[in-house]
C-alpha cells in the first residue's frame, strides 16, 4: 500500500505557487512532513492508522455530533478556543453516541 508521491508534490507546488500566511504555511509544511513519514511506515501500521482515523472521523458524520461541532453560524455560542483559554474556562463534552 505505497502512497503515491503526488500528494506530496501537490502540496509542495501549492506552497510555491500561492501566497499563504505564516500559520497556513506551517500547516502545509506539517502535512508534507507527515506524508513523508507516513510513507516509511510498514503497511500494517499504515492500515491501522487509516482505520483508526476513519473510525474516529466517521463519528462526526452522525447528525447529533454534526449539530454540536458544526452548528449554524447564528447558533455558535463560543467565540474561539483562544477566548476560552484566555478566560481560563473549561469545556466539558458528553457525547451519547
Amino acid at each position: 500500500m505505497k502512497e503515491s508521491p503526488s500528494i506530496l508534490n501537490d502540496l509542495k507546488n501549492i506552497l510555491k505557487e500561492k501566497s499563504f500566511d505564516e500559520e497556513e504555511r506551517f500547516n502545509i509544511k506539517s502535512a508534507i512532513n507527515y506524508f513523508k513519514e507516513f510513507q516509511k511506515y510498514e503497511d500494517k501500521l499504515r492500515t491501522s492508522i487509516l482505520f483508526s482515523t476513519t473510525t474516529f472521523l466517521n463519528l462526526f458524520q452522525d447528525y447529533r455530533a454534526a449539530e454540536i461541532f458544526c452548528p449554524k453560524e447564528q447558533e455558535v455560542t463560543i467565540g474561539s478556543m483562544d477566548e476560552i483559554i484566555d478566560s481560563q474556562k473549561s469545556i466539558l463534552l458528553y457525547l451519547d453516541i
